[in-house]
């Protein structure tokens, strides 16, 4: 597949260029909000890293673009992490389960699984 691609890219661009597969740096860079950026730079880091894994004729030549985008995804995620949205939507999600249980026994007796009468599941 990816030799038919490559074949494509070739064909139709001129001058051919040494890498069909290369990635527009500028492009990736001028993505638009957050979440936006990171699909795109997961999505092309999944992509680069097949070729790269299928080892073709264009393996070696992605490798620079791959290790670029890593680092972009990473800062892009980084990014997200720290922001107050993930912070508040984060504390929402972690909140609630810090302070009960799932379950609650009833009686020392025994048991310990959700299907034994020992154990009562709270309605939270």
């Amino acid at each position: 597949v990816w030799e038919v691609i490559a074949e494509l890219v070739t064909t139709v661009t001129c001058p051919a260029p040494a890498n069909p597969f290369a990635i527009d740096r500028g492009a990736v860079a001028e993505s638009e909000g957050l979440m936006d950026s990171l699909l795109l730079s997961s999505g092309l880091c999944a992509f680069l890293r097949e070729l790269h894994l299928d080892s073709t004729a264009y393996s070696n030549l992605v490798e620079d673009d791959l290790l670029h985008l890593i680092q972009v995804h990473a800062y892009h995620l980084s990014a997200l992490a720290a922001s107050p949205q993930m912070r508040t939507a984060l504390m929402n999600e972690v909140a609630p389960r810090r302070s009960t249980s799932c379950f609650s026994r009833t009686s020392d007796t025994g048991g310990g699984s959700p299907t034994t009468p020992h154990v009562q599941r709270l309605n939270s």
